[in-house]
């Protein structure tokens, strides 16, 4: 026996280690680097030769060694031990610690594992890592070089040093989870966000219609989606539809569908081709057997007529101003099912005040506590009493129906789309225009588009001019919310105006003087201290007429965007009817 006497550590020593190991476990959450350094520390408090940390892995009740000092040199990290077998077993099995001063006494001493690892083992101990009786690991250390090899003082310190990494690991745990669930909250956030901005505004006033559309989704994203668009001039397409599953990946198809759809009807106006064409070009390119359901509308509001065509959806329905519904249905398979599919195609007359409700299944398949559905004739009825109200208080009294009708169990997606024709009245005044305080919310940069949308339609531009209107205000709004208040919340205001000729967007902020119009021009420039948003930047130019810049000592950074409208040449647009 080594009769050599340790000299133990002073009273004072001991609690400054203490101390030094609280302080380490409280300063990072590199849980590795934490394990690494307190192991090496406990090693040398206690003058041992080796040690190591095991994490428990309850589902293959295992063992894994994730950090070791070992005196042969070889690494043990990663090595698995069953808890059936050896001193580290019995530590695991009983959730209790263990000290031998000479392992060859325990009768179920185990040494296959220290013979593999060149291990010269003569005493050892083990200490369970647990927090709320929760096995998390154990500590073990190996060979202590002082007779008795280990004391009480030293069970103690290692029932301390258990006790603070079980808590530790357990933070480190709930972090490491707290930080995914925020990063893929944030991801989905902002997928939701894109989602969203490729939809059309929810409000929409035009001289021929006004339009408004409620989209409701059981998670972030999803497959129900409605759209518009100006085909040429007098001629309008609407479209509700609807992708089977959800989540992610119906609103990924629900992206493609439209992208191929809205590609499509750049070249053929007509509905029936529309679909046709889409369904040729989805199914050859899907292989993930989804499908979706729509409902395509074309109308021409100088013929005053409408174009239907079903490709499996709901039928939707058009009421009269004196109450009469005209069911909107026809033959048709849902797009990406069958390549070659052939579609009915149905018109009729649209009159003033006339009121198209198109709609997914998510609302009439809302089922009360007896399973029974809203049903499509309570929809009808409903909408036929409430045809004479404002749009967006139709639909809010719809969903209350809905709600109340299932006790606000919601299980599916839900989208209703509202269409009231109208007679073009006299045109609004070219100045007329308010100013938005903004913040730096995603939400607000909505909010701004929609505003300078409805500018842009009051002021008679084209749909391909607005788009461009909107995507340049989007890059500026952007930017000066991602870039301008390093320091604090960003806050900006947008005007807008319309004359004969041209629209007019004023962007004011108070962040970082930074001129647009500088990066537009030298590209070179674009590690200025609002850089980031150079590329973005330069798409302006391309898009408007005139980009103007001049910073104000009390307004601050003042970006005015004009663009013109675009003259059109009838005789090269081609035209299917």
């Amino acid at each position: 026996m080594n009769t050599t006497k340790k000299v133990k550590a002073s009273m004072e020593d001991r609690y400054k280690f203490y101390y030094d190991i609280g302080r380490l476990f409280n300063s990072s959450f590199n849980i590795n680097f934490l394990l690494d350094t307190v192991l090496s520390k406990i090693v040398n408090e206690m003058n041992v030769e080796g040690g190591a940390f095991w994490l428990y892995d309850n589902e293959k009740n295992k063992a894994i060694c994730s950090n070791c000092i070992n005196p042969s040199g070889i690494v043990l990290s990663g090595f698995e031990i069953k808890s059936d077998l050896g001193i580290k077993g019995y530590c695991i099995r009983n959730r209790k610690q263990i000290m031998l001063d000479d392992i060859s006494k325990f009768q179920d001493y185990e040494d296959d594992f220290e013979r593999k690892m060149k291990l010269n083992v003569r005493s050892i101990a083990c200490v369970p890592m647990l927090h709320k009786q929760t096995l998390i690991g154990m500590i073990e250390l190996i060979n202590g070089n002082d007779d008795p090899p280990f004391s009480n003082n030293d069970l103690e310190l290692l029932e301390f040093i258990s006790n603070t990494t079980a808590i530790a690991l357990n933070k480190a745990h709930l972090f490491d989870d707290t930080t995914e669930r925020e990063r893929l909250k944030k991801e989905l956030e902002f997928a939701s966000f894109l989602q969203s901005s490729i939809l059309p505004l929810k409000k929409v006033e035009n001289p021929f219609f006004e339009l408004h559309s409620t989209l409701e989704q059981t998670k972030e994203m999803g497959g129900d989606f409605y759209d518009w668009r100006e085909l040429e001039e007098n001629k309008y397409l609407f479209l509700i539809a609807d992708v089977s599953g959800k989540g992610s990946p119906a609103a990924i198809f629900m992206a493609i569908a439209r992208s191929i759809m809205w590609t499509v009807s750049n070249f053929f106006h007509d509905p029936k081709k529309i679909l046709e064409k889409t369904n040729e070009f989805l199914r050859n390119s899907n292989r993930i057997d989804m499908f979706v359901t729509t409902l395509l509308i074309v109308v021409d509001t100088k013929q005053k007529t409408l174009k239907y065509v079903s490709a499996g959806h709901n039928s939707g329905f058009l009421i009269r101003k004196n109450g009469d519904v005209v069911p909107l249905k026809t033959k048709g398979m849902p797009l990406g099912v069958v390549e070659k599919s052939t579609y009915e195609q149905k018109e009729i007359s649209i009159e003033k005040d006339d009121l198209l409700f198109l709609y997914t299944d998510g609302l009439t398949e809302t089922t009360n506590k007896n399973g029974k559905e809203y049903g499509e004739e309570k929809l009808e009825r409903k909408a036929v009493n409430l045809r004479f109200k404002p749009l967006a208080e139709i639909s809010e009294n719809v969903f209350s129906s809905l709600n109340k009708y299932s006790n606000n169990q919601v299980t599916d997606d839900r989208c209703l789309m509202l269409l009231r024709f109208l007679e073009p009245g006299p045109k609004k005044s070219p100045m007329d225009s308010f100013a938005l305080n903004l913040s730096d919310k995603m939400d607000d940069i909505t909010k701004t588009l929609e505003y300078v949308e409805r500018v842009a339609i009051g002021g008679g531009f084209s749909a391909d001019d607005i788009n461009d209107i909107l995507i340049a205000v989007e890059e500026i709004c952007v930017n000066v919310i991602m870039y301008g208040f390093p320091q604090s919340k960003a806050h900006y205001t947008a005007d807008a105006w319309t004359d004969d000729e041209k629209i007019t967007v004023v962007i004011k902020d108070k962040g970082i003087p930074f001129d647009p119009t500088r990066v537009l021009e030298a590209p070179e420039e674009f590690n200025t201290r609002r850089d980031d948003g150079g590329y973005g930047l330069l798409l302006i130019r391309e898009l408007m007429d005139e980009i103007n810049y001049r910073y104000d000592d009390e307004k601050g950074n003042i970006s005015t965007l004009i663009k013109r409208k675009t003259v059109r040449n009838e005789d090269n647009m081609r035209k299917d009817d």
